[in-house]
């Protein structure tokens, strides 16, 4: 006779099955990211064109609120950022529904660019309930529509949920990385930036 599942079994099944989804991930991750050559390619050809005066870095930075902007820039950071704007965002202002109306996949690629689910999560009509499958966020990022394609960097989405663990070291190696995606990717006249630690750090530290 078998009883039911103990809590700390059911936390190791939990860990287990994560596990394997970032092991999905991993696969996924490495067939639909960019080829290393192609982006070197890339930046030769950029590199070698002449560049413009008026030069454009966009950071898209996840869950800072333009108050919190403010206040850095009324403290020193971000000064010579003077074309900042206040962005309205729809009730709930959730992460993945609010970039797809900013990028405007959904106007770009009609259908296909539409966002049917609010992160991982969708109403089963049929079963009239919320359903809940972690796999849909990493089929949504290996889409060519995805709203991550607009940008130029953007931080490993299979690594990104590490960020609502404890500690920070999640968040400075994206720092870095943005960092030296910037100082080696930015050779043309617009670079495209995407930031999402700032939205993890604001749910969970």
């Amino acid at each position: 006779m078998t009883g039911a599942p103990t809590p700390t079994s059911h936390r190791w099944m939990l860990w287990a099955a994560f596990i394997a989804l970032l092991g999905l991930g991993l696969v996924a991750n490495s067939l639909f990211r960019p080829h290393p050559a192609a982006k070197t390619a890339a930046g030769t050809a950029s590199s070698t064109s002449p560049k413009s005066a008026n030069r454009q870095l966009l950071l898209g930075v996840d869950g800072v609120s333009w108050d919190a902007f403010q206040y850095a820039q009324a403290h020193g950071l971000f000064k010579r950022f003077t074309h900042a704007g206040r962005m309205i965002a729809p009730y709930p202002a959730m992460s993945h529904g609010a970039w797809t109306e900013i990028i405007g996949t959904r106007r770009a690629f009609g259908d296909r660019g539409r966002l049917p689910t609010v992160e991982a999560r969708w109403f089963d009509l049929d079963a009239q309930r919320v359903a809940d499958d972690p796999r849909l966020v990493f089929a949504r990022y290996a889409s060519p529509f995805n709203y991550m394609r607009a940008f130029d960097s953007y931080f490993d989405p299979l690594l990104e949920p590490l960020m609502y663990f404890p500690g920070h070291r999640v968040f400075d190696r994206e720092l870095e990385e943005t960092e030296r995606a910037i100082l080696d990717g930015f050779t043309g006249d617009r670079y495209a930036v995407y930031v999402s630690g700032t939205d993890a750090m604001a749910h969970t530290h």
